[in-house]
């Protein structure tokens, strides 16, 4: 749906902005909805289908460091360069606008330290969610890391020089790959959803997990002022174009040349 609206924006041929708002509880809301669907279409392959577009659209939404052309075009089997992108600069998209700098960086031992974590909190049949598991692997001092004494884990504050989207962004890959197991609970009377963490079926990495995080960041003020040239130049000669026309239209009716006007 967003590919087809965010290509519908610029078919006029003129600049468009597209926004996505999403959040964190809207995955919890869409996932309640294919787990309670009713219908014969519902089948299991049919549901694990939707969950892996549903987790692949999510993964697209808090990636802050690849260029969102690459990635929306790549999952319709289309390949785009990210220079294509930064090669226009008023229509940049967001993370190429401000990403000056990317690197790939292996994060398997700290996936490593995040299914220890995840198994020691869940024991005993407790749960965890997301906020929490990034809470405690940043070192959070929350009353409730502190008076569960989950400030004395190993894991406790092992991701500090790794920013919150990036830990963010990690489990979101690692719940896709099936190390992580994200449950549903659906409170009935409510009709509301809450989504717990547990380990997955995957316990042992084959492959390395891979993410490309931000090294250096484009300073937004030049790029604003670039991107705001560009647009009053392209304003300033439209304008001039309809000026010429009109003057055009003036000058055959009083049969002279527009340019003796000008």
């Amino acid at each position: 749906g967003y590919y087809q609206e965010s290509g519908r924006a610029g078919r006029d041929g003129e600049q468009a902005y597209c926004y996505l708002f999403y959040s964190y509880q809207d995955l919890v809301k869409t996932k309640r909805l294919i787990m309670t669907e009713q219908s014969p279409n519902a089948t299991r392959d049919a549901q694990k289908t939707r969950m892996d577009n549903l987790h692949s659209v999510y993964a697209y939404c808090i990636n802050d460091v690849d260029c969102r052309r690459t990635l929306l075009l790549e999952y319709f089997g289309e390949r785009y360069l990210a220079s294509q992108c930064k090669k226009h600069v008023e229509t940049r998209c967001d993370n190429c606008c401000s990403v000056a700098q990317a690197k790939l960086v292996d994060f398997t031992e700290l996936s490593k330290q995040i299914l220890a974590l995840v198994e020691q909190l869940t024991q005993n049949m407790r749960t965890t969610t997301i906020n929490y598991l990034v809470d405690v692997l940043k070192g959070s001092k929350q009353k409730a890391v502190i008076a569960a004494g989950h400030d004395q884990l190993e894991q406790y504050n092992i991701a500090q020089d790794v920013i919150r989207i990036n830990v963010e962004r990690l489990l979101s890959k690692l719940i896709i790959d099936g190390y992580l197991h994200q449950d549903i609970s659906i409170n009935d009377t409510y009709g509301t959803a809450s989504a717990y963490i547990r380990l997955g079926k995957n316990t042992t990495f084959a492959d390395p997990i891979i993410l490309s995080v931000c090294t250096k960041k484009e300073n937004p003020n030049i790029q604003s002022m670039k991107a705001t040239s560009s647009t009053r130049n392209r304003l300033v000669d439209g304008c001039l174009e309809k000026l010429k026309e009109e003057l055009k239209c003036i000058s055959a009716e009083y049969g002279i040349k527009y340019s003796t006007i000008l």
